[in-house]
């Protein structure tokens, strides 16, 4: 096993890096032809000890990801010459022809930031809401309607919780009226339905938000949020907006220090939320709009893989 590159990857290339941060290396490593055809290759692998965290890719894969859009790899890309802590000529071509391996499929990264996003903060947020609507609902007379609940009170729960709504809706029929109603993190039920019927409902939609939203509300009640996963959500989605727009990402973060305000849980955390909410939303619009190519340039690939003696699927090609 040869070593191709090696990169100190992590906060330390973000430039969010604080005393006590994981030493982060990300490298890419080439195996002899005989690896392959005793099939002894290992697409990724990963190490770590109380020093620092290694993983590394088999090149080929290391390709294929980058051609997928995925986040960790397309950095390795734009890491600066003092965030190499080895390179060879082999890193050095494809750095030179990193463009030919870009694409529009930028998706992972933007499924990547929205997974950080709703990681903790989003989700739990609603999730609280929903169970809060739930505890409200269940004090009451489970065979009454919704309506005879007195109105003050579910105007308390909606003043407590920005994800409950009194609002309307409006009935098509011969008479076309609108019928007041109780909306819980967009879902909505008449005043006129029966209390037994919105809790049942609200309990199906706590049980689909799963166990990490509900590690989510803990945190969130104990006035807590992942700040990290808030902050890694910005940092891909402006990455990603680089990447569409202009071809590149720019490493360090020239926001860094921003960045770092957010880890620490020093902003107003609905802020930061429409802000990430913003971001994603043109980053959407970015990668739609974007110039770089539908697909990444299969025959520099094919070729590079070739003249480096990888074993090359042709199918990924078609």
């Amino acid at each position: 096993m040869k070593n191709i590159v090696s990169v100190l990857h992590g906060s330390n290339l973000y430039g969010t890096a604080v005393e006590g941060s994981d030493r982060d290396i990300k490298e890419v490593v080439q195996f002899p032809l005989t690896s392959f055809l005793t099939f002894k290759v290992t697409p990724t692998t990963h190490t770590q000890d109380s020093i620092q965290d290694i993983e590394r890719f088999e090149l080929y894969h290391f390709l294929d990801l980058v051609t997928q859009g995925t986040s960790p790899c397309l950095e390795m890309l734009f890491a600066p010459k003092s965030h190499q802590l080895l390179s060879t000529p082999i890193w050095e071509e494809l750095l030179a022809n990193r463009k030919l391996l870009l694409n529009r499929k930028l998706q992972g990264i933007a499924r990547y930031a929205q997974v950080q996003a709703s990681k903790y903060s989003i989700k739990g947020d609603r999730l609280l809401a929903v169970q809060a609507a739930i505890s409200f609902l269940e004090d009451q007379d489970q065979n009454a309607k919704l309506g005879e609940v007195s109105l003050n009170t579910l105007d308390l729960l909606c003043t407590e919780h920005k994800h409950i709504l009194r609002t309307s809706v409006l009935i098509t029929n011969e008479t076309n009226r609108e019928l007041g109603a109780l909306e819980v993190c967009g879902r909505k039920f008449l005043l006129t339905n029966q209390i037994s019927y919105i809790v049942d409902c609200l309990r199906k939609v706590e049980a689909n938000y799963g166990s990490r939203a509900k590690t989510a509300s803990q945190l969130r009640k104990s006035g807590k949020a992942d700040w990290k996963a808030c902050m890694h959500a910005l940092r891909i989605a402006e990455q990603g907006i680089e990447l569409a727009t202009m071809g590149e990402i720019i490493l360090p973060r020239p926001n860094a220090e921003y960045l770092k305000c957010i880890r620490n849980g020093i902003l107003d955390f609905n802020q930061i939320m429409e802000e990430i909410t913003s971001t994603l939303e043109k980053l959407d619009n970015a990668i739609e709009i974007s110039s770089l190519p539908e697909e990444s340039d299969w025959d520099f690939i094919k070729d590079f893989c070739i003249k480096k003696g990888l074993d090359y699927p042709k199918d990924l090609a078609e």
